[in-house]
């Protein structure tokens, strides 16, 4: 269920975009700016987890443990897969 919510951006724990009311309307997907930088960029998971400098050294250390736990499984090396996989 967290992860639903995470992708649908209405997680609690980790929020994927500022929060802004004008007259009332809600924000387009395009309009949700990521909260932990000043890039203007969406706030997809894509971004939080991966792109975002505000976030960059969390995810430096998950793609650190990741990186060795695809090696010693002999799966597909870190810098082989695509950012969506």
């Amino acid at each position: 269920m967290s992860l639903i919510r995470f992708h649908s951006q209405s997680h609690q724990l980790i929020p994927t975009h500022k929060f802004t009311i004008q007259n009332a309307q809600r924000v387009t997907y395009n309009q949700k700016l990521c909260p932990y930088c000043d890039q203007q960029a969406t706030g997809t998971e894509i971004h939080i987890l991966l792109q975002c400098p505000g976030t960059k050294h969390i995810a430096n250390e998950i793609i650190a443990t990741l990186t060795t736990l695809l090696t010693h499984s002999h799966q597909p090396t870190w810098n082989s897969l695509t950012l969506r996989q």
